[in-house]
C-alpha cells in the first residue's frame, strides 16, 4: 500500500464500494420465447410447419450430403476403362517430369550457387496435386454453374406443394433410366429393342426388363424366364415386384394394374426405342441432345416389363397416348438421348416436340 507522510494507514478506512446494480430479468422475453416455441411445438406436431421446414431444409441438405447416394448408386454401375487409366497415368507422370525438370532448372538452390538444390519431389508432388486440384476444382465449378442455371431457368419451382424431394426424387428416376440405358449400349453398341414380339404377335419382354442388371437388379433379372413371354405365370413373380427407378414419386399414381403387374409412370420414346431392335448412337443423327429418350406418362399405365411400353412423343403432352404429367404445372420431366433431364411445358410448339421426337428427322429445333 502505498503510505502518506502524517497518514497512519491502519486508522485510514476503505471507502465503500457502490453497489453493482442488478441486471433486470427479461421475464417477458423470456416468457415470449417460450411462447412462441411451445406454438412451433406444436404446429411441428400438428404437421403444418412440416413441408415448408423440410422444404427449407431440403436445398442444404442436398447441397452437403447429396453426393452420398449418388456414389453409392452410381459407383456400382461404373465401368473402368483399362486404357483410359493408362492414359491417364502417362499424361500424370509426363506433368511430374515436365514439373521437375523445370523446378530444378528454373529454382535457385538454398544458398544462391547452384539451380535446383531447393527443389525435390516432394515439391514436385505438391505442384502435381495442386494442378489436379484446380482442374477438378474447375470441372466441379462448372457442373455447380450448369446446375444453378439450370434450377433458375427451370419452370418448375423449386419448393413446391408437390412435396419437398419429389421433384428430384423423379428427375433422379429417368438419370437412373438414362444411366441403365447408356450402360446397356456401352455393352451391346445399341439400346435395347422397345419390346419384342412372337411370331403370332404375341409380347415377349420389354425394354426395361433387359435393363435389369444395369438398375441393380441383377438377382431379378435372373429370376425372369427369357423364354416364356412377360406375362406367363412363370414371371409373374418377378415382373409384380416395382422397380424403384419407374415408380413415380408423387401420391395417388396406381402401382399395379388389375393382374397384380407393377406398373410404370415413365415410358421410352418408340421412335428410339424400336421393336426387334434399338438404334445406336450413330442412328440418331440429329444428335443426342435433341432427341427424346423418355419420359414421364400421365394416363394409360403398363407395366414396366411390358413390351408396349414405349410412346411416340410426336403425339403431344398431357395427351393420351404421348408423355405426361400429373401435376397441375403443365411440365413434364423427360430423358434426352445423352441422358440429361430436363422440363417441357405441355405448350410446346408441336414441330417442335416432333422434332425432338425424331433421331434422324433432320429438322432445326430452336429453342423450347
Amino acid at each position: 500500500m502505498k503510505s502518506y507522510p502524517g497518514v497512519d494507514p491502519a486508522t485510514v478506512e476503505p471507502l465503500p464500494c457502490p453497489p453493482v446494480p442488478e441486471k433486470p430479468e427479461r421475464k417477458e422475453l423470456s416468457w415470449l420465447l417460450r411462447l412462441g416455441l411451445s406454438f412451433l411445438a406444436l404446429f411441428l406436431c400438428c404437421g403444418l410447419l412440416t413441408p415448408w421446414l423440410l422444404g427449407v431444409l431440403e436445398l442444404p441438405g442436398r447441397l452437403l450430403f447429396g453426393w452420398i447416394p449418388f456414389l453409392a448408386r452410381t459407383l456400382p454401375q461404373v465401368s473402368v476403362d483399362p486404357v483410359g487409366v493408362a492414359t491417364f497415368a502417362a499424361l500424370l507422370a509426363g506433368l511430374a517430369a515436365a514439373v521437375h525438370v523445370l523446378g530444378r532448372w528454373g529454382l535457385p538452390g538454398d544458398n544462391g550457387a547452384g539451380a535446383g538444390r531447393g527443389w525435390g519431389w516432394r515439391s514436385t508432388a505438391a505442384s502435381c496435386g495442386l494442378v489436379v486440384s484446380l482442374f477438378a476444382a474447375g470441372v466441379a465449378a462448372t457442373g455447380a454453374g450448369h446446375q444453378i442455371g439450370w434450377l433458375v431457368n427451370s419452370p418448375v419451382p423449386l419448393f413446391s406443394r408437390e412435396g419437398p424431394g419429389r421433384r428430384s426424387q423423379a428427375q433422379n428416376n429417368l438419370k437412373q433410366i438414362g444411366l441403365a440405358l447408356h450402360n446397356y449400349h456401352a455393352q451391346h453398341g445399341r439400346f435395347p429393342a422397345g419390346g419384342t414380339f412372337g411370331p403370332t404377335g404375341r409380347g415377349e419382354h420389354g425394354w426395361a426388363t433387359r435393363l435389369l442388371p444395369h438398375l441393380d437388379e441383377a438377382a431379378l433379372a435372373e429370376r425372369v424366364r427369357w423364354d416364356e413371354p412377360w406375362d406367363a405365370p412363370a414371371n409373374r413373380e418377378p415382373f409384380a415386384k416395382p422397380l424403384p427407378p419407374f415408380a413415380s414419386p408423387y401420391p395417388g399414381l396406381p402401382t399395379e394394374d388389375a393382374d397384380g403387374y407393377a406398373l410404370a409412370h415413365y415410358a421410352g420414346n418408340a421412335r428410339v426405342l424400336t421393336d426387334k431392335v434399338g438404334l445406336s448412337f450413330l442412328d440418331v443423327r440429329d444428335g443426342m441432345t435433341q432427341t427424346l429418350l423418355a419420359g414421364e406418362v400421365a394416363d394409360g399405365f403398363l407395366p414396366w416389363a411390358h413390351p408396349a411400353n414405349a410412346r411416340d412423343p410426336a403425339v403431344g403432352l398431357n395427351i393420351r397416348g404421348g408423355f405426361g404429367s400429373t401435376r397441375d404445372s403443365g411440365v413434364i420431366l423427360v430423358l434426352m438421348a445423352n441422358g440429361s433431364v430436363t422440363t417441357m411445358s405441355e405448350t410446346i410448339d408441336p414441330a417442335v416436340l416432333k422434332a425432338l421426337a425424331t433421331p434422324a428427322g433432320g429438322e432445326t429445333v430452336p429453342e423450347y
